[in-house]
C-alpha cells in the first residue's frame, strides 16, 4: 500500500513539473531568438526589437557622433582643443551587444524567465567599454606638449671676453602620457555623458639633463686650429665667416652628435650666404655658399686635435690647399658632411673665430690627456693622377689664335692621412686617420676662332693677285702671334687659384 502511495505521489510531481515546463515555454514562446528583447538599452542607445547586426550599425552611428565630441586637455591654465576622436577614442561595441542579445535567452528556463519578467518592470542598461589607442594619445601629447608645458633648459655656456659666463639651468615638466591616458579612459567609462569633456592631465616636474656644474668643468682648449683666406674674393669671404659665425657659441655635451650642415645651413643667400667658386664636376662653378668647406676643413682639423670621434666625413673632389692633403672636410648639402661627436664625459664648446682673413676653431672641454703626450698629424701621398690633355673650347667671339686659361689642371693623388702619437717625444704609436682620393682635372682652355677681317681681306687681296701672278712667291706670310697662354679673362691668377679650392 506505502509502495502504491509513493508511486502515485512520484507520477503527480513529475506531472506538475511538466506542467510548470510547458507553462515556462508558453511565457518564453513569443522569444524571436534572432532579436534583442525590447527594454534593453546599450549606453542609453534603445537596441530592443533589433538584430545583433542592426544593433552593431545603430551602435557605431552613435559612436561616430561620440568621436566628435569637443575635449579639452589642460596643464594648470594652459589648455589644447581637440576631438575625441582625434586623441584615439574607440569603443568596445560586441561584447555589449552580444550581452544583450543573449539577455533572457540563454541560461536555465528560470534564469530566462526572471529576466524577461523583469524587462516588463523596468528597462535593461548595458555599457560598453571606452578606451584610448595608446599609439594615437602619445602622438597627439606629443605634437601639442610645447603648448602645454615648459621644457626643462640645460644650463648655457656664453663666451664673454677671455671667459666663460654659466647660464643656470631651468626645471620643466613633462606629461606623464601612461597615467594621463589610464585616468582619461576612467573618466570615459564612469563620468562621460557624451558632451564636451575637460580634462586635466598628469604632469611630472622634469629635470635637465645639464647642470651649471658640468658646464663649471669646460675650461681648456683641447683642440685648436687656423687657416687663412687672405686671398679669397670679397663674397667668399662673407661665406667664411657667415658660416664660421653660425657654429660659434655651439655647445656640445656627452654623447651628442654635431653636424656641420645641419648647423650652417640651409645654404642659400637669405640665410647669409653668397655667389662664390665651388667644384663641381671638375669644373670650378660659381655657387651658393663657396668657401664653406674652408669651414668644415677648418673644425675637422680642431677635432681631430682634440680627439673626438668622427662619424662622417669625406675629401674634395679634388685638392684643396688651405690644409694638407686628407686633412680637408667637404661639404656638398647632405652628400657630403662632417659630423663629429663627444665621447668625452665633459660638454663642450666650440668657438669660430675670424679675424684679418684668418679662421679660427677652438674646441673647450676638460683636459684630461697626459701633458707629455703630444699627437701630430701628417699626411703620405700613395699615388698620383696626371691630368690628362687639355679641355679646349672654341669661342666664336675671341679673336682666332687666342688662348685663354679659364682653369688650372689639377693633379690627382691617393693620400693617407696618419695621427703620430709621442710620449715624452718618443713616437709610441702610428694611426691611420683616414684614406683620400682626388681627382685629377685638365686645364680648361677657351680657344678664339674668330677672323681677322682686315687679314681676311689682305688674304684673300692676295689670293686674287696670285691667281693672277702664279709665278709670286706666298711662303713669306706669317701668321699672328698667337697670346700668352696664362692670361686670365676678368680676374687675376690668385683670385682664379683661390676660387678653385672650394666644394659646397
Amino acid at each position: 500500500m506505502r509502495k502504491k502511495i509513493m508511486v502515485t505521489v512520484a507520477a503527480f510531481m513529475v506531472t506538475i513539473l511538466a506542467g510548470i515546463g510547458i507553462w515556462f515555454q508558453i511565457a518564453l514562446a513569443d522569444t524571436n531568438e534572432d532579436a534583442i528583447l525590447e527594454g534593453i538599452y546599450i549606453d542609453g542607445v534603445a537596441v530592443g526589437g533589433c538584430t545583433k547586426e542592426e544593433a552593431v550599425s545603430k551602435l557605431e552611428n552613435e559612436i561616430n557622433a561620440q568621436k566628435g565630441v569637443a575635449i579639452t586637455l589642460k596643464v594648470g591654465e594652459k589648455k589644447v582643443e581637440s576631438t575625441l576622436g582625434e586623441i584615439g577614442y574607440s569603443v568596445n561595441v560586441d561584447e555589449a551587444v552580444e550581452t544583450a542579445v543573449s539577455y533572457g535567452k540563454k541560461g536555465n528556463i528560470i534564469k530566462c524567465y526572471k529576466e524577461k519578467k523583469d524587462l516588463q518592470q523596468q528597462e535593461y542598461q548595458i555599457k560598453t567599454t571606452k578606451n584610448l589607442n595608446e599609439v594615437t594619445f602619445g602622438q597627439f601629447i606629443e605634437e601639442k606638449k610645447d603648448d602645454l608645458v615648459k621644457k626643462a633648459t640645460n644650463a648655457g655656456l656664453k663666451k664673454v671676453g677671455g671667459s666663460f659666463q654659466i647660464i643656470p639651468e631651468q626645471m620643466g615638466e613633462t606629461i606623464d602620457k601612461k597615467e594621463s591616458q589610464s585616468k582619461l579612459i576612467s573618466f570615459l567609462n564612469e563620468s562621460f555623458q557624451k558632451e564636451a569633456v575637460e580634462f586635466d592631465l598628469v604632469v611630472t616636474e622634469e629635470a635637465p639633463k645639464h647642470s651649471s656644474e658640468d658646464l663649471a668643468r669646460v675650461k681648456d682648449v683641447i683642440g685648436e686650429f687656423t687657416t687663412s683666406f687672405a686671398t679669397s674674393s670679397a663674397s667668399r669671404a662673407n661665406n667664411v665667416s657667415n658660416a664660421a659665425g653660425l657654429i660659434n657659441g655651439t655647445l656640445v655635451y656627452p654623447g651628442e652628435e654635431f653636424s656641420t650642415y645641419d648647423v650652417i645651413g640651409p645654404v642659400v643667400q637669405s640665410n647669409g650666404y653668397s655667389m662664390a667658386g665651388s667644384y663641381s664636376n671638375g669644373e670650378v662653378v660659381e655657387s651658393v655658399g663657396g668657401g664653406i668647406c674652408q669651414v668644415s676643413s677648418t673644425l675637422y682639423n680642431a677635432v681631430l686635435r682634440a680627439e673626438l670621434e668622427v662619424t662622417e666625413r669625406a675629401p674634395h673632389s679634388m685638392v684643396v690647399s688651405y690644409v694638407q692633403y686628407a686633412a680637408d672636410a667637404a661639404i656638398s648639402g647632405t652628400y657630403k658632411n662632417f659630423k663629429f661627436k663627444n665621447n668625452t664625459d665633459v660638454p663642450i664648446y666650440v668657438e669660430g673665430v675670424v679675424n684679418n682673413r684668418q679662421l679660427t676653431f677652438r674646441i673647450y672641454g676638460e683636459e684630461t690627456r697626459d701633458p707629455n703626450r703630444t699627437i701630430e698629424f701628417k699626411n703620405e701621398i700613395i699615388s698620383t693622377i696626371a691630368p690628362g690633355k687639355d679641355i679646349e673650347k672654341e669661342d666664336p667671339t675671341l679673336q682666332e689664335g687666342k688662348r685663354i686659361v679659364t682653369q688650372s689642371a689639377h693633379v690627382g693623388y691617393q693620400v693617407k692621412l696618419w695621427k703620430y702619437i709621442y710620449v715624452g717625444g718618443v713616437l709610441q704609436e702610428k694611426v691611420l686617420v683616414n684614406t683620400s682620393t682626388y681627382q685629377a682635372s685638365p686645364r680648361r682652355v677657351t680657344v678664339g676662332t674668330k677672323k681677322d677681317e682686315k687679314k681676311e681681306d689682305k688674304d684673300n687681296q692676295n689670293n686674287s693677285e696670285d691667281k693672277k701672278n702664279p709665278d709670286k712667291d706666298t711662303n713669306n706670310n706669317k701668321k699672328p702671334t698667337p697670346e700668352k697662354e696664362n692670361e686670365k679673362p676678368k680676374k687675376d691668377a690668385e683670385e682664379e687659384k683661390e676660387e678653385s679650392l672650394n666644394e659646397n
